[in-house]
């Protein structure tokens, strides 16, 4: 009786063995035929491309702090870099002519929508091959 298992389940896998690359084929075949998504360049809301490079610009200065920060061991120089990271990002959002708040609104709004997050996603992404 186990032989008889063992047999079948050979059989078994021999015959998957031979569907397989064809399923794999077809799968080639069928996602190189779809047309290009991202082909043709898409229009993004201007609020939300200020606000990607708002975000990205924030993100740089938190990198700076985080840098600074891994080489200050003195509890002073700790202290010195956050106060040059807090007035570094009240600058930014000075400049982008917004709050920290409406900064956390807007970063809510664009996480809530899956079609807003996907456009912001891939101005994140352009913005760090730049």
């Amino acid at each position: 009786m186990a032989r008889s298992i063992h047999r079948l389940m050979i059989a078994a896998v021999a015959v998957a063995s031979l569907y397989a690359p064809r399923a794999l084929q077809a799968q080639s075949v069928a996602s190189a035929t779809k047309p290009a998504a991202s082909a043709a360049p898409q229009k993004v809301d201007p609020k939300l491309e200020a606000f990607a490079n708002l975000h990205f610009a924030l993100n740089l200065a938190r990198d700076e702090y985080n840098a600074t920060l891994s080489q200050a061991h003195e509890p002073g120089a700790k202290d010195e870099a956050m106060d040059a990271f807090e007035l570094r990002r009240s600058e930014i959002l000075t400049s982008m002519g917004t709050t920290q708040q409406a900064y956390f609104h807007e970063l809510y709004l664009v996480s809530s929508d899956v079609a807003q997050r996907e456009v912001f996603y891939r101005l994140m992404k352009e913005m760090a091959a730049r």
